[in-house]
């Protein structure tokens, strides 16, 4: 579990769905401030002000919805991670978030566990993921009509593949190191080298790739 002090922003228009967040995160001490906006200007206009860690986003909001608020924060606070948490749950939204870069996804309907669980998740190895995003990342990599390439795979070695799996199983950097023998420096570095090689960003980039060359995760 995080022991780091969180700000947080909840976005949802619906008031009882925002506030029924809030007293879930204050009850179990996931932040030292939490405020709640109901559309996504109202998101953009409170990080002018706000030094936020985590936003938890809902989808389909009046004004400016959860797609575009999210395109916005990532290009202007990367630092900030976003949680989306929606009742929209087809592949196509999923997979679209994942490839906007956003640190994890929820249906409305999860626990009070599962959302304890995916902010450590996000603030521990940098991304939650769950079956209904994996099967989303299987099903928009099959369908996704990329242009034919002749360019031979990436190889990684055996180490990188080690790690690579490790990430996929949401391990820490520290859990990695202890596993493999290594300091955590060292599989940082790993991380980055294996990052820069198959041109993604992130873990949501090492998962993807994770998943569409077949890694068991």
């Amino acid at each position: 579990m995080i022991t780091r002090e969180l700000k947080i922003i909840v976005a949802d228009d619906h008031t009882l769905v925002r506030e029924g967040l809030i007293k879930v995160i204050e009850k179990n001490k996931r932040a030292t401030e939490v405020k709640g906006v109901s559309d996504g200007k109202e998101v953009l206009a409170l990080l002018k002000t706000f030094v936020c860690d985590l936003i938890l986003m809902d989808l389909d909001m009046p004004v400016m919805d959860g797609f575009d608020t999210s395109a916005e924060v990532l290009r202007k606070y990367p630092d900030v991670r976003i949680l989306v948490l929606s009742g929209y749950s087809e592949d196509k939204y999923i997979y679209h978030l994942i490839e906007m870069g956003v640190h994890g996804y929820l249906p409305k309907n999860a626990t009070s566990q599962e959302l304890e669980k995916a902010i450590d998740d996000i603030f521990s190895s940098g991304f939650h993921y769950n079956d209904v995003m994996v099967n989303a990342m299987r099903k928009g990599i099959i369908l996704k009509s990329d242009k034919p390439s002749f360019r031979s795979k990436k190889e990684i070695t055996a180490r990188e593949k080690q790690v690579l799996k490790m990430i996929c199983e949401e391990k820490t950097t520290h859990k990695i190191a202890e596993v493999i023998y290594l300091s955590e420096r060292t599989v940082e570095k790993i991380r980055a080298a294996l990052a820069a090689k198959l041109d993604v960003k992130g873990t949501a980039g090492l998962v993807r790739y994770a998943v569409q060359n077949g890694l068991d995760i």
